[in-house]
């Protein structure tokens, strides 16, 4: 499991998989920004130990939050009884689900770090490696997200973690910042055509 749940208090981008429409439709994720907190666990597709992943959401449920788990249909039909708040979305792009989300729990990949961060949503974040680490510390020094090593990932601690990240207002507030910082930024094309063209130019001679 790359990245986990995500509770939402106001009312992690993956392609493949069913679309929206599969899942309910555009309409169902916009009736949900109405409901006080929502979670959102992305998956990487093989889930990870379903173990961990059982308890977070139990964990996670007890705080009112309504969990969105993007994993495998294959291991969403493994589990024997869900709590009523779990919402399996499927391989659903994170770019249309954690706009509706409050808080994103995850493991600290650069992809999820980077569509929170486009969402605005603060991250509570399990980081695994060296990489996934860096990227925790820099949201952290930010001050849009909370890091507990994988190690200490207990149930009662991450439900307590997103809590801290629902009712302080200054997580909210410096995901807002680095979305603003986000949207300025260049879009990848923009940086490889210059180069581009240079190759294709010296190409030519």
């Amino acid at each position: 499991m790359t990245d986990l749940p995500v509770p939402r208090r106001v009312p992690k981008t993956q392609a493949g998989g069913p679309g929206v429409e599969d899942r309910g439709g555009p309409r169902q994720l916009r009736d949900a920004r109405h409901r006080r907190r929502r979670a959102e666990f992305p998956g990487r597709g093989d889930g990870g130990p379903l173990g961990l992943l059982t308890a977070l959401t139990h964990a996670l449920a007890e705080t009112g939050a309504e969990l969105l788990v993007a994993v495998e249909d294959s291991l969403a039909a493994r589990w024997k009884a869900p709590p009523a708040a779990v919402r399996h979305i499927g391989r659903l792009p994170l770019t249309v689900a954690l706009p509706t989300c409050d808080v994103v729990v995850r493991h600290g990949g650069q992809g999820t770090s980077l569509t929170a961060m486009a969402a605005g949503r603060p991250q509570f974040v399990l980081p695994e490696l060296d990489d996934r680490s860096d990227n925790a510390r820099a949201l952290e020094a930010a001050g849009a997200a909370v890091v507990l090593p994988m190690s200490a990932a207990a149930p009662e601690a991450v439900a307590k973690g997103c809590l801290q990240l629902l009712e302080d207002d200054r997580y909210v507030e410096a995901a807002s910042r680095l979305a603003a910082v986000t949207a300025r930024m260049p879009a990848s094309s923009a940086l490889v055509a210059p180069p581009e063209a240079l190759a294709l130019a010296g190409a030519d001679r």
